[in-house]
């Protein structure tokens, strides 16, 4: 199945997310990819307007048949309550991995808020060697009712602390797992590798994980860079026309 252009109408859409002022995004970036088997995807899980976050519970959901959990970590420059609680116990990662059903999961917290867009984590998944298709990865809430998984700080001594659980929007992926002549480079699943993918690709070049222009979905290799031998994937990629559909 084709999609069309979702990675930069998802630029669009983010910028009036931002300036509307008051959504609570959490979403998987990338949010399409397409790998030969046995290929890696580094997947970013990000949240766009926070407000005073003390909390998240993330669970992350994936076909077992098609895609394995190579690691997943929790963002600890966010998730840590040093230096007020010296113990690592207090704010090591408390990550969650089942291979076997398919799901990861996440929880973090720190002493104060923190604000805009944040990086809650991140999972690299492995491609089968054998099995092709569409891996659909969703992104839910860890926890069920009556724990809360996204609270804000107390607005005031005599109020509880919001609870943004009801107002998150909660948007997945889609790695498509081909068995050759994937088009890495094809960032939307169009069928193609046009001159804007070039650009976001040479907005990233070159990177590592923590710079700014790091983009995750120009890591090929998922080693938490972009680098020559993301380059030189683009490159043969670019301007392909005849990307694989989806099996």
């Amino acid at each position: 199945m084709r999609k069309t252009g979702m990675f930069v109408g998802a630029l669009l859409v983010s910028v009036l997310v931002a300036f509307a002022g008051w959504a609570q995004d959490v979403s998987l970036n990338p949010s399409y990819a397409q790998r030969n088997t046995s290929g890696k995807v580094r997947m970013h899980i990000e949240m766009t307007g926070a407000t005073d976050l003390l909390s998240m519970g993330i669970k992350v959901t994936f076909p077992p048949d098609k895609l394995q959990v190579e690691s997943a970590i929790k963002n600890t420059d966010v998730w840590k309550f040093e230096p007020l609680e010296p113990d690592p116990k207090a704010y090591l990662p408390e990550v969650k991995i089942n291979n076997t059903n398919g799901v990861v999961k996440m929880i973090g917290g720190r002493l104060t808020g923190v604000s805009g867009d944040v990086l809650l984590g991140w999972i690299v998944f492995q491609c089968s060697d054998t099995n092709t298709g569409e891996a659909n990865v969703t992104v839910e809430l860890a926890n069920p009712s009556p724990y809360d998984n996204f609270v804000g700080e107390k607005p005031a001594p005599e109020q509880d602390p919001p609870v943004y659980d009801d107002q998150m929007n909660l948007t997945g992926a889609t790695i498509c797992i081909v068995a050759e002549n994937a088009c890495e480079g094809d960032f939307d699943g169009i069928g193609a590798v046009t001159m804007p993918y070039s650009l976001v690709f040479r907005a990233a070049f070159p990177s590592t994980f923590g710079d700014p222009n790091y983009n995750p979905a120009c890591d090929f290799n998922a080693d938490g860079a972009v680098t020559m031998p993301d380059s030189l994937v683009f490159r043969a990629d670019f301007p392909r026309t005849d990307c694989p559909e989806c099996p």
